[in-house]
C-alpha cells in the first residue's frame, strides 16, 4: 500500500512520513506510521488496522515539481514536459512549487516573506536559496494556463528569529496541484486547483543525501524515488533539512502573486490568522497571509480488523468488507490530512472509539490550504457555494470570501454549515482531549468572512447586525470560553479559544438588530461571552411618530418608531 499511498500524497496533498522514531526527536519529526507498526505487530499480518491523523503541512517541500502528460497509451512511458507549451493540447497533471518572483511582471510566485517578533520588530529574510538549487526551473509555466513555473522550495534565514534547533533557517514552500488541458486557441479545461503554503523551521544536517527528482517508468511515476528520504523536508546534495519547532511568538507574513481561483475559501493553522487579497488587474492578485504558528495534535489509533465497523472501512479505504480490503498490500494504515476536509473529519469520528485520547505528538505548524468546489458543498451545502459565487467570486477578491483557522486535529475545512433550525453557522472540530504531557488541550478557532457572504448565507438585510459565538460539547453542554466578534473593512472576524475536545461544535449567530430575539430565561448551563457588533455600521436616524390613544375619558400620548395603543385603548 506504500506506493499507492505515495501516489495519493502527490495528487491530493496527503503527507507521507517515515523518519526513524527516537525518544529525543522533536515532535515535528514524529512519524505515526512507523510508530504504529513498531507498537502493533498485527499490522504486518493484517489482523490489525491503524490510522494516523495530523496536519503534515510542514512536509509540503517533499514533492518535486513536474508537468506530466496523461493522455498516452497504457503501459507506455509518460513524458515529463519541460514547459507548458510542450504539453499544450494534451491532458496533463501538475505539481508546481512556486519560485520567488524574479521581477515585477512574474505571476504565480512568492513576492515576499517577513517575520515579526513578539516586540513588533519586522525581520526581512536573507540568503534565499532553492533546495535543490538545480531545480530552480524544472519546467516553464504559462499564466494563461494558470500554470506556474515548476520550481522548488526555498530555504531562507531570518536574523534574530531562532528556532528550537538554535538556527535561523526556515523553509518556504508553496505549491499548486492541478490537472488541465490548454489548447493553442486559448480554450481548455481545468480541475479545481489544490493549494498549500507552509513555513517550517529546519535544522540543516550533512550526510549522504541527494535531491529528489520526478521520474517516469513504463508504469507511470516512480513514487518511491520521488519520496526517498522522507525524514527530510528538503534536500540538497549532501544536506537534509529536518523540521524542528517554530517559535510560537513570531508572526510570519507570506505575500504571493497569483492568478488562481480558490472557490471562496482558505483554511489553515494560524493563530491570529488574517488574509488580504488585492486585485492588481487582468485576473491577477496579490495575496498576503499572516499569522503565528499553532500546535496541532497528531492522533493515532488501532483496531482489530475483524472488529472494524463497516463505516470505518468505507470512509478509510472505500471498501465495504474485509475481503475487499485484502486486495491492498499490508499494513492497513490510513493517513488523514486536512486537505481532504470533511472526509478527514468524518474519518476522525469513525476512529474516535479506537484513538488514544492523548496526543501522540504536538508539532508546531504554519500551513494554509484551499478547498475545492465539492468540499464547499460537502461542508456547507449548495447555499453556501451559491453565496460564495455571488459574493467572493464576483468581488474582484481572488474568490476569497473566508479564512478559517483552528488547532484542532481534524475539522470541517469548508464554510460553516447554516442550520436553519436555530439560524446559526455551525463549525465542527475534533482532536484528542489531552496533550502529550497529559494536560487538557485548549482549542482555538478563528474565522474571517466577508460581510456580504455572511449576509447572503443568513439571508440578512444590510441593516446593523448582532453576532454571538458559542461552543457546545458533544454531550450538548455549552462550554464557557473566551469569544469575540467584530466587523472591520467589510469582513467579520470571529474567534473562540479555551474550549475542550474531543468533538465540540462551534456556533456563530448573526441577526439583524431590529429582529434581535427576546431575552431567554436564565440558562441551566454556562453561557459564553459575546461581543455586540451592531454599532460598527452607522445607521440613519429613524422618524419618531407621536399620537393620542383614548379609553373613555382617559387620554394617553404614545410615541416611537412604530407605536401602538395599549390594550383597551383606541387611536384618537
Amino acid at each position: 500500500m506504500r506506493i499507492k499511498r505515495a501516489a495519493i500524497v502527490a495528487l491530493l496533498g496527503l503527507a507521507f512520513v517515515t523518519p526513524a522514531i527516537a525518544a529525543s526527536i522533536p515532535d515535528e519529526q514524529f512519524d505515526g506510521w512507523t510508530q504504529l507498526q513498531q507498537d502493533n505487530p498485527g499490522l504486518a499480518t493484517g489482523s490489525t488496522m491503524g490510522a494516523v491523523f495530523g496536519d503534515f503541512g510542514n512536509l509540503a517541500g517533499e514533492s518535486p515539481s513536474y508537468l506530466n502528460r496523461e493522455d498516452v497509451p497504457a503501459n507506455s512511458s509518460t513524458p515529463l514536459c519541460k514547459s507548458e507549451a510542450e504539453c499544450m493540447g494534451h491532458q496533463v497533471s501538475m505539481i508546481a512549487n512556486l519560485d520567488f518572483c524574479h521581477d515585477a511582471n512574474e505571476k504565480n510566485c512568492i513576492q515576499d516573506v517577513v517575520a515579526t517578533s513578539n516586540s513588533g520588530e519586522k525581520i526581512n529574510y536573507t540568503n534565499q536559496r532553492y533546495f535543490p538549487a538545480a531545480q530552480e526551473l524544472v519546467f516553464k509555466g504559462n499564466p494563461d494556463a494558470q500554470a506556474p513555473n515548476g520550481s522548488t522550495p526555498s530555504v531562507v534565514q531570518f536574523p534574530k528569529i531562532i528556532n528550537s534547533a538554535g538556527t535561523n533557517d526556515y523553509v518556504i514552500s508553496v505549491y499548486v496541484i492541478n490537472r488541465f488541458t490548454h489548447n493553442t486557441d486559448g480554450s481548455g479545461s481545468y480541475s479545481d486547483p489544490l493549494f498549500l503554503a507552509s513555513i517550517s523551521a529546519v535544522q540543516l544536517v550533512k550526510g549522504n543525501y541527494t535531491p529528489r527528482i520526478a521520474q517516469m517508468t513504463s508504469s507511470g511515476m516512480d513514487w518511491p524515488a520521488t519520496y526517498r528520504n522522507p525524514e527530510c523536508t528538503v534536500m540538497e546534495i549532501g544536506i537534509c533539512g529536518k523540521t524542528v519547532s517554530l517559535p510560537k511568538d513570531v508572526n510570519f507574513s507570506l505575500t504571493l502573486r497569483l492568478n488562481q481561483t480558490f472557490y471562496g475559501w482558505l483554511h489553515g493553522r494560524l493563530t491570529g490568522g488574517t488574509i488580504v487579497s488585492k486585485d492588481v488587474g487582468n485576473r491577477n492578485y496579490v495575496v498576503e497571509i499572516s499569522g503565528k504558528p499553532s500546535q496541532v495534535p497528531e492522533a493515532i489509533g488501532v483496531v482489530s480488523t475483524n472488529a472494524a465497523p463497516a463505516k470505518l472501512l468505507q470512509d478509510s479505504w472505500g471498501v465495504q468488507s474485509i475481503e475487499a480490503l485484502q486486495k491492498y498490500s499490508k499494513p492497513f494504515i490510513a493517513t488523514f490530512a486536512p486537505v481532504r476536509g470533511t472526509y478527514t473529519y468524518n474519518g476522525f469520528l469513525d476512529w474516535l472509539p479506537f484513538l488514544n485520547n492523548k496526543a501522540a505528538a504536538m508539532p508546531t505548524v504554519w500551513s494554509v490550504r484551499n478547498i475545492t468546489k465539492d468540499q464547499a458543498v460537502a461542508s456547507a451545502g449548495d447555499q453556501a457555494l451559491k453565496c460564495l459565487v455571488q459574493t467572493a467570486m464576483a468581488s474582484g477578491n481572488n474568490g476569497i470570501a473566508g479564512f478559517v483557522n483552528t488547532n484542532a486535529t481534524s475539522y470541517m475545512s469548508g464554510p460553516p454549515a447554516y442550520n436553519s433550525a436555530d439560524q446559526s453557522l455551525t463549525y465542527q472540530v475534533a482532536a484528542p482531549h489531552f496533550t502529550t504531557d497529559g494536560s487538557e488541550f485548549q482549542g482555538l478557532y478563528s474565522l474571517q468572512i466577508r460581510a456580504d457572504t455572511a449576509r447572503c448565507i443568513f439571508n440578512l438585510s444590510d441593516a446593523p447586525v448582532k453576532a454571538t459565538v458559542s461552543v457546545t460539547s458533544s454531550d450538548g453542554v455549552e462550554q464557557t470560553v473566551a469569544t469575540s466578534a467584530n466587523l472591520k473593512d467589510d469582513f467579520y472576524y470571529f474567534q473562540a479559544s479555551g474550549f475542550h475536545f474531543s468533538a465540540p461544535t462551534i456556533k456563530l449567530k448573526l441577526f439583524n438588530s431590529a429582529a434581535a430575539p427576546s431575552a431567554s430565561p436564565t440558562p441551566t448551563v454556562p453561557t459564553s461571552p459575546s461581543t455586540d457588533v451592531s454599532q460598527v455600521r452607522p445607521t440613519a436616524p429613524r422618524k419618531i411618530i407621536v399620537f393620542n390613544c383614548v379609553k373613555g375619558k382617559i387620554v394617553k400620548k404614545v410615541s416611537g418608531v412604530n407605536p401602538k395603543c395599549p390594550p383597551g385603548y383606541k387611536k384618537a
